[in-house]
């Protein structure tokens, strides 16, 4: 039986596994925006533990939006470009390599399409997330919290819908195709932000008295 915890040193994290596994999978930072690799995982046999190390360095190495995003604002100093260009790329790239799924039957071209379609919407997570204390400084909390409840609902909707168009009308392309035009709709929308422009909360005025 597997045990899993986690033990770290600079530069490298590890998983710890059983007596049987030969070698430990490990997550080394690759420096810069270009986030981490992960060695030593055999993607035929992966565990629990494999499996917690790779979201866990999923999670800690999402950092290539957020890296443009500031150098665009650094370069700029235009924050409206640096957040919604970023978004917007992100989403359209994806769309883009969404597009082969439908049209090619090709096992080895889908797989490839649906990894850079995967890595184009992650170029969207840091500076989605650093919108809302852009707009709401004094509601950041709130903001994101508002945020991510739109993420919880389309995360618990999305894989029945995705079934239920599959059940209804025989046909996988169909909700590839659905997903495609949201993530354009999704461009033009982030667009329209105004991360420039923060929210400032009126001053209530007392009564003259």
């Amino acid at each position: 039986m597997l045990t899993c915890g986690s033990e770290w040193r600079p530069g490298v994290d590890t998983v710890q596994a059983s007596p049987q596994r030969a070698k430990r999978p490990e997550v080394v930072p690759t420096g810069g925006g270009l986030g981490a690799e992960i060695r030593d995982i055999d993607l035929r046999r992966i565990d629990d533990a494999a499996f917690i190390l790779i979201r866990r360095a999923w999670l800690d190495h999402q950092v290539m939006g957020g890296v443009a995003s500031d150098r665009i604002l650094k370069r700029t100093g235009d924050l409206r470009r640096a957040r919604c260009a970023v978004i917007a790329t992100g989403l359209v790239g994806a769309s883009a390599f969404l597009v082969p799924v439908v049209l090619v039957h090709n096992l080895p071209t889908a797989v490839i399409c649906l990894t850079l379609a995967f890595l184009f919407t992650e170029l969207v997570a840091a500076p989605i997330w650093a919108i809302p204390m852009d707009i709401a400084p004094g509601y950041a909390g709130t903001a994101s919290g508002l945020m991510n409840l739109g993420f919880g609902i389309a995360g618990t909707i999305s894989p029945w819908l995705f079934g239920y168009l599959v059940d209804v009308t025989g046909s996988w392309a169909l909700p590839f195709v659905g997903s495609v035009g949201l993530l354009i709709l999704g461009a033009a929308l982030i667009l329209r932000l105004r991360p420039d422009q923060p929210f400032v909360e009126e001053a209530a005025v007392s009564p003259a008295g």
